[in-house]
């Protein structure tokens, strides 16, 4: 499995299709706001790039997107809107010039990975369950928003995704902002109710920049339950926890929080866990739309730095429910056989490529599923391109559209299921 960025990604695609792509240079001299002049493009007959689209590789305004709106041969020289920043921003700046406009691109590439799904997908791994832990998207990889994480709301803090030195897994929460705290969702509250009148200790990896700022509390029906200790601030990751035992009425009102003291502080929490008694059901990821793949618990033998035994492999069986409209879930995850209590647990699943947006935006892809994903994504191009009134050559374009068709068949052909093994990493 390798990485393909979306640059890499759309450059290919462009390979593909050979249309009326070009790179330059602009020259030194004869460029405005709305003129750029290459020499080298002499050689193309006068409104050649008329009805293209030019952006800029380097300079001020790398990556903005210009419409040509005439092409002279004599000089060189592209007309185009809107204006550039300023008067030399176009001297001596590379760029190219297709006949669909670049940053259109993202788009395609995602609407091709959705018309290729299943065929193209990605493996998602989840390590943050536990065997006696009801709650969902405690490892924080699922949002609907940069700043609503599944199954959690926050009270005056702000919450964010973040992806900077992740411990494990794609994402963590980010609580900045004024002194508040992150809690479980109603939806979430209610698949705890179970614990009612037991004693249960809750788990939380964070990171708190500020010292006596950020712990954990358990609050029921009649209040604080209990409240933990604060974590030591500084640039270490620390486990907090929390016991206390709830009460026997109202447990649609047991809440999980993780405080924030201070207005002045950042808290990075990479997963919150429950130990209390073994479960057989899990809520399935949303995140894992195409299902779950593999199961495998381990012994935890460090709570602290998250150290286990090797993951084992578990027998499961997938539950389907109805489509609720909280954030709950459809589908349930069943454990089979004798699994204790408190083990990690680590779900494997396929999903849905990530939507890439900036150039540098990656997708892990083996062989087959690039050269998918660059066929596709060369077919849209040309579909968009001859939806353009400016398309000079609809008959070529057609028969080139027949022939990356007739590839991407044939390739399709050969794709194969995922096979049941998968890496595991290496134990902690």
């Amino acid at each position: 499995m390798a990485s393909r960025t979306l640059t890499q990604i759309r450059q290919a695609a462009g390979r593909l299709i050979s249309v009326r792509t070009f790179y330059g240079t602009a020259g030194s001299t004869g460029n405005t706001t709305t003129n750029l002049r290459d020499s080298d493009t002499r050689r193309f007959p006068t409104g050649f790039f008329t009805g293209c689209w030019l952006m800029p590789t380097s300079g001020t305004d790398s990556g903005l997107i210009f419409y040509v709106t005439a092409f002279s041969q004599t000089n060189g020289d592209f007309t185009v809107i809107p204006a550039a920043s300023g008067a030399a921003v176009f001297d001596l700046a590379t760029f190219e010039v297709t006949p669909y406009p670049p940053d259109a691109i993202p788009s395609l590439i995602y609407h091709a990975s959705r018309q290729l799904y299943p065929s193209v997908a990605r493996t998602i791994v989840d390590d943050s369950f536990n065997t006696s832990s009801p709650l969902w998207n405690g490892g924080f990889e699922e949002w609907t928003s940069a700043s609503v994480a599944t199954g959690w709301t926050a009270s005056t803090s702000t919450l964010a995704r973040s992806t900077t030195s992740v411990p494990t897994g794609q994402y963590m929460a980010r609580l900045t902002g004024g002194a508040g705290y992150l809690g479980l969702s109603t939806a979430q509250r209610l698949d705890i109710s179970h614990l009612a009148g037991q004693s249960v200790t809750v788990y939380a990896y964070v990171l708190s920049n500020t010292t006596s700022d950020c712990r954990l509390r358990l609050v029921d029906s009649t209040g604080t339950v209990a409240t933990g200790s604060y974590h030591g601030g500084g640039s270490d990751w620390e486990v907090l926890s929390v016991t206390g035992t709830l009460a026997t009425t109202k447990p649609n009102a047991f809440d999980i929080r993780i405080l924030k003291d201070s207005a002045t502080s950042t808290i990075d929490i990479e997963r919150v866990w429950v130990d209390g008694p073994r479960l057989h059901t899990f809520r399935v990821p949303v995140t894992m739309a195409r299902g779950v793949q593999q199961v495998y618990v381990a012994a935890i033998r460090d709570r602290a730095h998250f150290a286990h035994y090797g993951w084992l492999p578990a027998s499961f069986r997938v539950l389907q429910g109805d489509n609720d409209a909280d954030d709950t879930g459809t589908r349930r995850l069943e454990l089979l056989g004798e699994i204790p209590a408190g083990r990690a647990m680590m779900i494997v699943g396929q999903g849905p490529l990530n939507e890439l947006s900036a150039e540098g935006d990656e997708a892990e892809l083996d062989d087959v599923a690039s050269e998918l994903l660059e066929l596709q994504t060369a077919l849209n191009i040309i579909s968009s391109t001859m939806s353009n009134t400016v398309a000079t050559d609809t008959k070529a374009l057609t028969a080139l559209y027949a022939r990356l068709m007739i590839e991407r068949d044939r390739i399709m052909g050969v794709v194969r299921e995922p096979a049941p093994g998968v890496f595991l990493p290496r134990d902690t």
